[in-house]
């Protein structure tokens, strides 16, 4: 599988934007359709009784997108903030997604070893992040419906894994119907050619602004949330932007997204606390800081290494 085709369908009176008379002939993607994501993944590396070990019941479920060259960058996730899994034995289980790729031969090692790793049947590439996400999904459904929780993020982030558990606490109902992370109320396509990775033309979306959508950094929801984005997303029209996608999805659903503090803050606040040191790797494990972008491997682990003591 490359990447799933759209459907061919015209713009309907109503849902042009003022941009209509520009892709008027064109085909474009429709908000909606009548199943043509349809996708049923196939797991080409599988661990489905990632959920069902030792416990009965799952309390958070972390699905981490990563790439097949990211090796090191998975171990240095296993190695630290994942601890908290326990080797996928605790309250709390982890899987690292990814596609198909000329690196399969060693994923399959890795795995052997590891027992971590959900390979679906689709090149893995950023333009089909958004395969991946529903793939994780459609695993989630299949083979952790025994999980309370699930939190989303990628194998450069460092997330302050009490932080998060205590977050889900403090909002269990209303997670029951919301996403949550790092929340945008919208924002407009990037119709700027040059930017290969956020291009989007008016034929892919012909509206002028996203509905809100949560960074794919790292977003967390219930089970209940879950279970229903995979069924309505047979019908929403397949998109690039897998954060995009899932708040389309969220939004034919007619479920909120919320946004909280600590995804990604500014540093500003909290190195204000640790002698204006924006490098201290203690700001990490702040109780106000849930995920971290775009951490390198060795400050990965000094973070996890380096004793703090909680402030007053």
């Amino acid at each position: 599988m490359e990447l799933v085709k759209q459907t061919s369908l015209t713009i309907l009176d109503g849902t042009a934007t003022s941009n209509r008379s520009r892709i008027e002939n064109a085909t474009v993607r429709p908000l909606t359709c009548d199943g043509c994501f349809h996708n049923t993944f196939h797991f080409l590396i599988n661990n489905e009784d990632i959920c069902k070990r030792m416990n009965e019941s799952v309390d958070i479920l972390i699905l981490i997108m990563s790439a097949p060259s990211k090796y090191k960058e998975r171990n240095a996730i296993r190695e630290t903030w994942l601890t908290y899994t326990k080797n996928n034995t605790g309250r709390l289980r982890h899987a690292f997604l990814l596609g198909e790729s000329p690196l399969d031969k060693e994923l399959k090692k890795e795995n052997l070893l590891t027992k971590d790793i959900i390979m679906g049947n689709f090149k893995d590439a950023y333009h089909n992040l958004t395969l991946k996400s529903v793939m994780g999904l459609q695993w989630t459904v299949k083979f952790c419906n025994n999980t309370k929780y699930i939190f989303k993020t990628d194998d450069d982030m460092y997330v302050n894994i009490p932080r998060l558990v205590t977050l889900i606490k403090q909002n269990e109902d209303v997670l029951q119907t919301s996403v949550g992370g790092r929340c945008f109320k919208s924002r407009r396509p990037n119709r700027d050619k040059r930017s290969k990775k956020w291009y989007t033309s008016f034929e892919m979306y012909p509206q002028n602004n996203y509905p809100g959508f949560c960074s794919g950094t790292g977003y967390m929801t219930s089970f209940n949330v879950v279970s229903k984005v995979v069924n309505i997303s047979r019908n929403i029209p397949f998109f690039h932007l897998e954060d995009i996608y899932l708040s389309l999805c969220v939004n034919k659903l007619g479920f909120k997204l919320h946004n909280f503090e600590g995804f990604i803050p500014s540093l500003g606040e909290l190195r204000d606390k640790y002698n204006n040191d924006k490098h201290h790797p203690c700001i990490y494990k702040n109780e106000s800081l849930v995920t971290m972008h775009q951490v390198p491997i060795k400050w990965m682990k000094h973070i996890w290494q380096t004793p703090c003591l909680k402030l007053s």
